[in-house]
């Protein structure tokens, strides 16, 4: 039965998730009358997002985003900054994906840490640690100083006590650390904060 209902897909990880699908981008994005993709997320331009859909539903969309003040004066370096890189990064994200796999396997292994999901679905999870957030952090900038690895950017509290969570996204840096480097450096982290 036809409702003439429009469906939007908000596709700011759709990059990275085309790996998992095993589609292609067209494939994936069937069905939706309106997507929106990020620049930045994955393909590593400076900010920005692009919308696409039917000419009539995009110029509605020019419209608003004029009214709304979100017209900026220059888009070409927003948009150059990554479009000269978006067949490299592209082609990257199965590479990506699949690299994603074996660090979560190997994190999975390390007491104290719990990953979600278990089974990612795009280069992008999250690790559950046991300890405070401010003691993981103190862990983490030690482990920075002393070997030059950056275990993760912010962490915030579970609500459990005891309990952090951080995101981890893999790109270009984990391609280049083998399992056993990564899972020894979280598992350091935790030994850390728990003794500090």
């Amino acid at each position: 039965m036809e409702t003439d209902t429009r469906l939007h897909l908000d596709g700011a990880r759709l990059w990275e998730a085309a790996a998992w699908y095993g589609k292609d981008y067209a494939d994936i994005v069937a069905g939706f009358d309106t997507v929106y993709v990020s620049t930045y997320k994955g393909l590593g331009g400076f900010s920005g997002a692009l919308l696409a859909g039917e000419e009539r539903v995009m110029a509605q969309a020019r419209l608003w985003r004029r009214r709304m003040g979100g017209t900026i004066y220059q888009l070409a370096p927003l948009a150059a900054s990554a479009a000269c890189r978006l067949d490299e990064r592209l082609a990257l994200m199965p590479r990506l994906f699949e690299r994603t796999v074996q660090v979560v396997q190997a994190l999975s292994q390390v007491d104290g840490l719990r990953i979600n999901p278990t089974a990612p679905h795009a280069n992008m999870f999250h690790v559950h640690m046991d300890g405070e957030v401010q003691r993981l952090v103190e862990a983490r900038n030690a482990i920075a100083e002393n070997d030059g690895l950056w275990l993760f950017n912010a962490a915030r509290e579970t609500g459990s006590p005891g309990r952090a969570v951080t995101e981890i996204y893999v790109g270009d840096n984990l391609l280049a650390l083998g399992d056993e480097v990564v899972a020894a450096a979280f598992k350091r982290l935790i030994d850390l904060a728990g003794r500090a």
